[in-house]
C-alpha cells in the first residue's frame, strides 16, 4: 500500500520462512510476483487466495473435482466459474477461449450482468447460475492462467474482441445526446464505494471540468460519491449515465462505449470492457495499482492493445496524470 515493494518482498519471505503456512504472505508475495511478471512462481502462490480465511466463501463448487490437467479433456464436461469483480470476469475470459478449443464441453459461470452479453461471444454454454449440473472438473476462472500458460512474462493475447449487439448500437445512438462539434469520452471516476482500495483509485470529478474545453463527458458508473452529485447539480454539461433507465445490462453498456470516441477511466470494469472491445481507452492508475498493472510504465504489461496507461508518479497526487491526460484529450 505504501509502494514499498522490495521491503514488502523481504518481509514477507521472512514470515513464510517462519511459518510455511502463512497464507497471507504467500498471497502477498503472490501479488508482488505477478506485478513483476514472474507468472511461473506467482500463478502458483496466487491460489493461496483461496486459504484466506477472508476469502473462503469464494471457493464454489468443491464437491466437483478441480481440473488439475489438461490430458484426455476432450469429452469431460468442465465448469469455469467467475470468483472475483466483473471486470476479472472480462479480462480472464481470454483463458475461457483457450479451453473451449481444447474441450467442446464447458461451461462458463458469469455474473448476471454479463450473462446475455457473455453469451453471445463463446463458444459454449454460458450461464449465470451451474445450478445441480452434473460436472466432471471445476476450475475457478483466474486459475486458468497457470494450468494453461504458466510461462514467465508472457499472457495469452486476446484473439476475440468481444462485440456489443447491433442493435444496441443504433439504440443508444439515438438514446444518448452525442455531440457533434467536440469528442465524445466516456469516464468512470470511481467504483464501489464498499471496495476496500477505491480510496486508492477514485478522482474527483472536478478534475476532469477543463476537459469539457474540448470533449463531451458521459459518466459510465452506477454510484457516485456525494462530492461529486453535488458538482453535477449544477453541471447541466456533464451527462451521468447511473440513472438512465434504458441501462440494464452489459449489453448496454458495451453499446454505449462503443458510441464513445475515446474511454477515460480509473481501474474499473470499464477500462475492461474498453479493453476487450478494442476501444481506444485511456487508463488513470494510482500507486500503487493492481498487480495486474505491474508499476512499470505506460505501455507494459499490455493485456489490451488499445489502452494507454498514465500512472501516478507519487502516492495519492493525481495532477501530473490529470494532465497527461488532458494532452492526450488534445492530441485526439
Amino acid at each position: 500500500d505504501e509502494a514499498e515493494f522490495e521491503n514488502a518482498k523481504d518481509n514477507f519471505n521472512k514470515a513464510i520462512s517462519i511459518n510455511p503456512n502463512d497464507y497471507e504472505s504467500i498471497h502477498g508475495l503472490s501479488l508482488l510476483q505477478l506485478s513483476e511478471l514472474d507468472f511461473k512462481n506467482g500463478w502458483g502462490n496466487y491460489e493461496s487466495r483461496f486459504l484466506l480465511s477472508t476469502e473462503k466463501s469464494r471457493l464454489r463448487h468443491e464437491h466437483i473435482p478441480r481440473l488439475k490437467s489438461l490430458e484426455n479433456i476432450a469429452d469431460k464436461k468442465i465448469l469455469v466459474w467467475h470468483e472475483q469483480g466483473i471486470g476479472d470476469t472480462i479480462q480472464f475470459s481470454r483463458y475461457v477461449h483457450r479451453l473451449v478449443s481444447l474441450s467442446l464441453k464447458i461451461t462458463f459461470e458469469v455474473q448476471a450482468e454479463l450473462k446475455s452479453f457473455m453469451d453471445r461471444q463463446f463458444n459454449c454454454i454460458v450461464t449465470e447460475n451451474a445450478g445441480s449440473e452434473a460436472y466432471d472438473f471445476q476450475i475457478p476462472l483466474l486459475s486458468l492462467p497457470s494450468l494453461l500458460d504458466a510461462s514467465d512474462k508472457s499472457f495469452f493475447k486476446i484473439n476475440n474482441f468481444l462485440e456489443p449487439n447491433i442493435n444496441k448500437i443504433y439504440e443508444w445512438k439515438s438514446n444518448l445526446p452525442l455531440s457533434k462539434e467536440k469528442i465524445n469520452i466516456g469516464i468512470s471516476i470511481s467504483g464501489n464505494p464498499n471496495h476496500a482500495k477505491d480510496y486508492r483509485r477514485r478522482i474527483g470529478i472536478k478534475n476532469f471540468l477543463e476537459f469539457k474545453k474540448y470533449a463531451k463527458l458521459f459518466i459510465i458508473q452506477r454510484e457516485l460519491y456525494k462530492e461529486d452529485e453535488a458538482i453535477l447539480k449544477n453541471d447541466e454539461e456533464i451527462i451521468y449515465l447511473g440513472k438512465h433507465d434504458k441501462w440494464k445490462d452489459f449489453e448496454d453498456t458495451s453499446a454505449i462505449v462503443y458510441n464513445m470516441n475515446l474511454i477515460v477511466s480509473i481501474d474499473t470494469s470499464l477500462i475492461h470492457l474498453a479493453g476487450s472491445m478494442n476501444k481506444r481507452s485511456i487508463l488513470l492508475l494510482s500507486k500503487p495499482a493492481d498487480w495486474r498493472w505491474t508499476e512499470d510504465n505506460n505501455t507494459t504489461p499490455n493485456w489490451y492493445n488499445s489502452i494507454k496507461i498514465l500512472r501516478q508518479k507519487n502516492v495519492g497526487s493525481w495532477d501530473t496524470v490529470i494532465k497527461e491526460a488532458q494532452e492526450e484529450v488534445k492530441k485526439y
